[in-house]
């Protein structure tokens, strides 16, 4: 799993890279959500963890913007803020998961969860034809037009769970 940690307490990222590194084939770091987006497109990882308390931009913002270029990305907010509006803020920005720092050691299984949710890792999908994922990316584009947060639900043809950020509780729901 390649994993994208942005936060601006080096002694965090390494807590966080040294909790992670059992699952992770490779973890990248930056230290400002400003620098989130480049570091985004230059190691295309499989999860962002995102602080929001940063000096020049803000993990929401942040977030936002890694959305915005990548409908698919998915970013988890790991910060000390327990508020309920953050926490829906983070929503609204695309995240797919809040976790606050006291429980940094629950994140190994708050990423394996978000990986089952998901039906694995971009890797495992399975190759999808070139017209399948430009029509996938242009639904999931249309989708955050629209306001709604997270990344949609996609199905193959199949019946392979694509991509989302979608409870599983609520998967299991919508098919049965």
């Amino acid at each position: 799993m390649k994993i994208l940690i942005v936060e601006d307490n080096a002694a965090v990222r390494r807590v966080i890279a040294s909790i992670l590194a059992p699952l992770a084939s490779t973890i990248a770091e930056c230290s400002d959500g400003g620098d989130a987006l480049i570091a985004y497109e230059a190691s295309r990882p499989d999860v962002v963890l995102m602080d929001i308390a940063m000096r020049r931009c803000d993990g929401l913002a942040a977030t936002a913007a890694i959305l915005a270029v990548d409908p698919a990305a998915r970013v988890v907010i790991v910060t000390n803020y327990a508020d309920a509006g953050l926490r829906e803020a983070a929503t609204r920005a695309g995240a797919c998961g809040y976790l606050l720092k006291e429980h940094l050691t629950d994140l190994p299984a708050v990423l394996r969860q978000l990986v089952e949710q998901v039906g694995g890792l971009p890797e495992d999908v399975g190759t999808i034809n070139g017209e399948d994922r430009r029509v996938a990316q242009e639904w999931e584009a249309a989708w955050h037009r629209t306001g709604q947060a997270g990344v949609p639900l996609m199905v193959s043809s199949e019946g392979d769970l694509l991509v989302g950020c979608t409870p599983i509780e609520n998967i299991r729901r919508f098919f049965s």
